[in-house]
């Protein structure tokens, strides 16, 4: 085989019961001439009765890659570094190419200047679930297609030029399913071109089912967890906003439960945060009570309550509904179930607030040893921008775990003069469970003072903030808004 114009990515996975008809079609079914394409397989060693069906169907040039592979993804990862052409087209063993699929992909990789671009989907639906996926997918279609969106790629079908994998170093097999939203990101930041092309077409053949797509989710949301607590926030928070279930995920943590619910008995009388903290008093008095069992109790509890949640609403998914809003409000509510129960799993230990000894010049925490932020924040959404100026909102709850060094410590919130000052009189600070003293220093800073450190060790410890929801937020605006930091600055006294 001459040297390859494309090359085709095609992991030995989920085929579905139709391996050799899908197969037939990528390599015999294509009006591009065969020596001008190349197959890139890679299939479990432990599947042997699978090699000569392959090896069948190849043409010299072709590779054929065996192994023992944990994830899915390595099988992608691993024929992906292994193709040969400049161009890579990626897809799923169980989806379907048009006839003109290869060569239409490489006219559009000829004039539309990108670097890495999907292509148009159809759909072939075998279940109820696989319909209501196709549903949701049309509905999100739009919002691809606005200006700078980013995240494009899709395993389903998308070209990528061969030097830009090698570059990236490919998809990342640890983060699982969720490694081809880091392909998207990773290439974001480099600032390669990312688009969509509809000339060329794949056609996804989905026999979901509630089970699996339940497995599918859970890959997905583990794989997030872990790639949100491996690398600092600062290296993804430009691109991954932080979803309500994580900002909130931090007062399920006992000793911040027992200590929020100090405040619900202070004597301010502030509505507006009384009608916010009373949603979620349950949840805080549930963490807290926990907090005194065992953790193995504790955890088996949590795993308990979501699973439970989930199952109900699984059966509140009736495939017979004939309206498409019921099917998918029941839909999302079991994804957003599995998605807290998942953030629940890979959330925020009690282990993880110790003393420690690296000081930096400034105070902070220096933890050579890992990839953590040396500041968590507590109960913020991701980063926006105002006037120019990155800034972040925090929740009526809101704070930050980070270490200090020996000595009494003053804070200086500066909120960008975005809230009133008069309005927010009900601000209030806790430093480890002991109010502190928070003073109003201008129209748009704050100052928390008395936050005291003893020992010769850098301790972690947690400042919280309580705070006025904003009053008069657009009616489409569903987060909890009450505090906007634009910086922080540390001072000892």
């Amino acid at each position: 085989m001459p040297h390859p114009r494309i090359s085709v990515i095609l992991p030995w996975c989920e085929a579905r019961g139709e391996e050799l008809l899908h197969l037939e079609k990528w390599v015999k079914g294509q009006t591009l001439p065969r020596d001008e394409f190349q197959v890139v397989i890679a299939y479990p060693d432990d599947e042997p009765e699978s090699k000569a069906i392959i090896e069948e169907h190849l043409a010299p040039g072709d590779k054929v890659l065996p192994g023992k592979y944990p994830t899915a993804i390595d099988l992608w990862q691993v024929a992906l570094m292994a193709a040969d052409a400049e161009w890579i087209f990626v897809s799923e063993l169980h989806c379907i190419p048009a006839k003109t699929t290869l060569q239409d992909v490489l006219t559009a990789a000829e004039d539309n200047g990108l670097d890495a671009f999907s292509v148009d989907t159809g759909h072939i639906n075998k279940t109820d679930v696989a319909w209501m996926e196709e549903q949701i997918f049309h509905h999100l279609t739009p919002e691809l297609r606005a200006e700078g969106q980013w995240n494009l790629l899709r395993l389903r079908g998308f070209a990528i030029r061969r030097d830009w994998v090698h570059r990236l170093g490919g998809l990342k097999p640890k983060y699982d399913l969720y490694s081809e939203l880091i392909l998207s990101l990773e290439l974001a930041k480099a600032g390669a071109k990312v688009g969509l092309d509809d000339r060329a077409k794949v056609y996804h053949v989905n026999q979901e089912t509630m089970p699996l797509h339940r497995d599918d989710l859970k890959r997905f949301i583990d794989g997030e967890m872990k790639y949100r607590a491996d690398l600092p926030e600062s290296s993804w928070i430009e691109y991954l906003d932080i979803p309500p279930e994580l900002t909130d995920l931090w007062q399920s943590r006992p000793s911040t439960a027992r200590r929020l619910l100090k405040w619900l008995t202070s004597p301010e009388g502030d509505r507006a945060f009384d009608q916010y903290i009373s949603r979620r008093t349950p949840t805080l008095v549930g963490s807290a009570i926990f907090g005194f069992f065992p953790r193995i109790l504790r955890q088996t509890a949590e795993w308990l309550y979501w699973e439970t949640r989930f199952a109900i609403a699984f059966g509140r998914t009736d495939y017979r509904f004939q309206l498409y809003r019921e099917q998918c409000r029941s839909y999302v509510e079991l994804c957003r179930a599995k998605a807290f129960h998942g953030c629940l799993r890979s959330g925020i230990s009690e282990n993880e607030i110790e003393d420690q000894t690296a000081i930096s010049p400034t105070g902070f925490l220096e933890r050579k040893d890992t990839h953590k932020d040396t500041i968590r924040w507590l109960g913020f959404y991701g980063s926006e921008k105002y006037e120019g100026n990155p800034f972040r909102w925090g929740t009526p709850f809101c704070g930050w775990i980070l270490a200090l060094g020996n000595g009494d410590w003053t804070v200086t919130i500066d909120t960008g003069g975005i809230i009133d000052p008069t309005t927010q009189k009900t601000i209030a600070a806790m430093w480890n469970g002991k109010a502190v003293d928070t003073t109003w220093i201008d129209h748009r800073k704050i100052q928390v003072s008395g936050l005291g450190v003893t020992g010769e060790k850098a301790k972690w410890g947690e400042l919280l903030i309580r705070a006025t929801p904003l009053s008069g937020k657009p009616s489409e605006e569903p987060r909890d808004l009450a505090l906007p930091v634009f910086s922080l600055h540390f001072e000892k006294q």
